[in-house]
């Protein structure tokens, strides 16, 4: 057997598509330590006839067999199907195979994913709920603040500190809370927490105010802004962070289209008078305490090419070259 592992092994380091057949049928052992080396060695070769196998191994009774055949097929699995196989792994008996599931989804940026990565922040293991809070910041959905914010009562002092972070991605604001309180005081801070998102972040939109001059700006307008942004618009102020999720878009196009308003003839001659010879890009202590979207709106309106597979450190240096 032990021949037979290394057999395994060396194949997927040749990588030869020819090995396929031959690993495909040493499964048929039953042997959970050789599964595994051929399951690692069909995703290493990278050939997609190995998925339906993956798929099956997803029962098997050895863990090891079922985690390594996730890798596979995350690293070769593509569509809907392997979207949902990999939420539903988030549901496996062993918590290792719990959490490479939420990092997977995470990597794989699936969206889709959200509602069953906030069921996981309930995980009894720690690693299962601190990966969960990590994924949920990358997939930057705002619907998982509020989910958060409770982890911050959580009783392992890292995953508290590890939401913490999550929270400031997703707010794209610099949080500050204790998060050695216990006791009262500690469900006093988080109740202080989810009032301010509530009531200050949402309560935004409800008391902001569209530019009037006699006509207001419809939707389909800033709507087509927000889509084709105006390079001239200035950067002196940076975009205000919108936060209720149904209104998000549209807050983000009103104030693009405020911002794209022409100044009068003088207004411009002031203007330019004033910021001649002068540099007037932001600091990198103001660009810091900007969310990462933000960034990518001003580096996009200088003309410098960047997405979300940018850091935000990347995005920055980026910026103030």
């Amino acid at each position: 057997m032990e021949i037979k592992i290394l057999s395994a092994a060396e194949l997927g380091k040749i990588g030869n598509k020819a090995a396929v057949p031959i690993l495909l049928e040493a499964v048929n052992y039953n042997n959970p330590f050789l599964t595994t080396e051929v399951v690692n060695s069909l995703t290493n070769i990278g050939d997609t006839q190995a998925i339906e196998l993956f798929v099956d191994l997803l029962n098997d009774p050895a863990y090891r067999v079922r985690l390594s055949s996730l890798r596979g097929l995350y690293k070769i699995g593509e569509g809907d199907r392997i979207k949902q196989i990999l939420t539903e792994a988030l549901k496996d008996e062993h918590p290792e195979v719990r959490r490479m599931a939420a990092t997977y989804i995470g990597w794989k940026d699936i969206t889709e994913a959200v509602p069953s990565l906030v069921q996981s922040l309930n995980d009894k293991e720690d690693k299962v709920r601190k990966a969960a809070a990590i994924t949920l910041a990358s997939l930057k959905d705002k619907t998982a603040v509020l989910p958060l914010m409770r982890l911050l009562g959580d009783d392992n002092v890292e995953i508290r500190e590890k939401a913490l972070e999550s929270l400031s991605i997703l707010t794209g604001e610099s949080i500050s809370f204790d998060v050695q309180l216990s006791g009262s005081a500690l469900a006093g801070a988080i109740e202080e927490l989810k009032d301010w998102w509530q009531k200050e972040k949402l309560g935004k939109v409800e008391s902001f105010e569209l530019p009037s001059e006699g006509e207001s700006v419809s939707v389909e307008a800033v709507t087509e802004v927000q889509e084709v942004p105006d390079e001239t618009s200035p950067e002196a102020s940076p975009v205000q962070e919108p936060v209720a999720e149904t209104h998000e878009s549209i807050t983000e196009a009103a104030l693009a289209a405020m911002s794209a308003e022409e100044p009068a003839a003088e207004e411009s001659a002031a203007l330019e008078a004033t910021t001649e010879g002068q540099d007037s890009r932001l600091s990198e202590a103001q660009l810091r305490d900007m969310s990462k979207s933000e960034i990518i709106a001003l580096c996009t309106e200088r003309g410098i090419e960047c997405d979300e597979t940018f850091t935000k450190t990347e995005l920055i240096e980026l910026y103030l070259k």
